[in-house]
């Protein structure tokens, strides 16, 4: 099975994710959760630029509410769901270099080694991303 346009990020398409069927019904063979994580990981290896639907996704990801997100980055709910509703414009630069380092923090993904690297790239390139089912 293949999930295109995943989570609403229209550059992500997940390949291969294993199914099984119960009754009449294919549902997924793993986690919706783990395929969750390898996404968000991805965008923040790859260095995607965070509009407001990639601010969302990772929060969501790590299952924090606006106000919980917020706090843990010093800022008001009121700010976090501004980028949110704006979900196709781009964060300030200021704005993304704390978040990007609060997320990889979090996936415990490297940080970048140079601060022109912070922000991230204005082109949204296609993922296809397979998840390895072996790990």
């Amino acid at each position: 099975m293949n999930l295109e346009n995943f989570q609403g990020l229209e550059y992500v398409t997940v390949l291969d994710i294993p199914t099984k069927k119960i009754g009449s019904h294919e549902v997924l063979a793993i986690d919706h959760g783990d395929i969750e994580k390898a996404v968000a990981k991805e965008i923040l290896k790859l260095g995607i630029r965070f509009r407001g639907k990639e601010v969302r996704f990772l929060r969501k990801v790590l299952g924090l509410s606006l106000e919980k997100f917020a706090a843990k980055i010093h800022l008001t709910s009121g700010a976090i769901q501004r980028w949110e509703k704006k979900e196709n414009e781009s964060i300030s630069p200021v704005n993304e270099i704390v978040l990007r380092a609060f997320f990889c923090d979090q996936f415990q993904i490297p940080m970048p080694l140079h601060f022109s690297e912070f922000v991230g790239i204005e082109e949204y390139k296609n993922i296809e991303l397979k998840i390895d089912t072996a790990a």
